[in-house]
């Protein structure tokens, strides 16, 4: 999962999907649904807020430095730019078994 580096998450270890819940998300969007907030509702067991719709995942990790939200990334995304403004960290608690950090 990314969230930004001043995010009140970027201090954990790993993140709880519960922690998650109330925090805007940051979706990879496609033409027939929101891709990633499909994912989201599966994994972890919630609708999440969906505050941006993002084209690509290199948007959606610009938008989480920006500060507009958090979002749920392939792990291999933190070898990726944006390192001193976004924080990658595993999740816990999720339904569904992923390889994914927040971002």
């Amino acid at each position: 999962m990314g969230s930004g580096s001043g995010s009140r998450l970027a201090g954990k270890k790993r993140i709880p999907m519960d922690a998650v819940r109330e925090e805007p998300f940051i979706v990879w969007a496609n033409e027939e649904e929101f891709g990633s907030a499909s994912a989201i509702r599966t994994i972890a067991g919630f609708e999440p807020l969906v505050s941006y719709q993002a084209a690509n995942a290199m948007l959606m990790v610009a938008l989480v430095g920006a500060g507009m939200g958090v979002a749920m990334v392939p792990a291999s995304l933190k070898a990726e730019s944006m390192r001193s403004k976004v924080v990658y960290r595993p999740l816990t608690g999720m339904k569904a078994i992923m390889d994914c950090t927040l971002v």
